[in-house]
Parts: structure tokens; C-alpha cells; sequence
């Protein structure tokens, strides 16, 4: 495989104290899918955010953020 090549990982997390179930996840370099019941999914795109909203010039690199589709 390349390093051009996008890999997708998946697995589970338990969430304990108290125990709440367990959370799907899947994970790619741009983005994430969760799930708490394998039914229901939210999608997370991960897209660079500007540190200033009102168009000045920004102070240093972009922070990384997921945004949130789904329930």
C-alpha cells in the first residue's frame, strides 16, 4: 500500500464508570464515523478552521476541526 492511499481504521471503545455501552468508530485521515448503536451514525469531516471569522489576516496556521452530521 501507499503512503497516497487513505487507511481506514476501525474498532470499539467501552465507555465505563458506570458502564454506558460501547461506541463504534471509524476513522479515515478526513474524517471519522461514531456510532452508539450500530444503527445510528454521526459523520465528523475534519476541515481546517480559520482562526478569525471577520476576514483580517490570520495570526498562524489554520486549527483542524470536525464538523458534525447526523445524530
Amino acid at each position: 500500500m501507499s503512503n497516497s492511499e487513505e487507511v481506514v481504521r476501525n474498532y470499539s471503545v467501552r465507555r465505563l464508570n458506570p458502564f454506558q455501552g460501547v461506541i463504534q468508530m471509524l476513522h479515515t485521515p478526513s474524517g471519522r464515523a461514531i456510532s452508539l448503536d450500530g444503527f445510528h451514525w454521526e459523520l465528523q469531516i475534519q476541515s481546517k478552521r480559520p482562526d478569525d471569522l471577520w476576514g483580517a489576516d490570520s495570526p498562524g496556521e489554520p486549527v483542524l476541526a470536525y464538523l458534525r452530521f447526523g445524530t
